[in-house]
């Protein structure tokens, strides 16, 4: 008994580290989110509600917000691998 408490902790503590850690970052739009906007009735005010804010507008077209995002997944120190990548452009009239 003694033995098999140890070992167990040891493990357990060697299986949660070589679980994978997934961080998003930035705005990855849902595909059932962006159907609901209308290209040529839904506004600026419109896609901030459903999408929240760009992650940045056109410089020289401030008339285009684009949403960028991706997810990574890293294994214990192994260097992160890029799963998902996803660039949504709006454009408005």
């Amino acid at each position: 008994m003694n033995r098999t408490l140890p070992q167990l902790l040891i493990g357990s503590l060697l299986l949660t580290a070589c679980s994978p850690i997934v961080r998003t970052h930035g705005n990855i739009v849902d595909p059932a989110e962006l159907s609901q906007l209308r290209p040529g009735v839904s506004g600026q005010a419109d896609v901030v509600a459903v999408l929240g804010s760009p992650s940045a507008e056109g410089t020289f077209a401030p008339y285009e917000w684009y949403y960028i995002g991706q997810v990574t997944k890293q294994t214990a120190f192994l260097a992160p691998d890029l799963s998902t990548r996803s660039v949504t452009k709006v454009t408005f009239d």
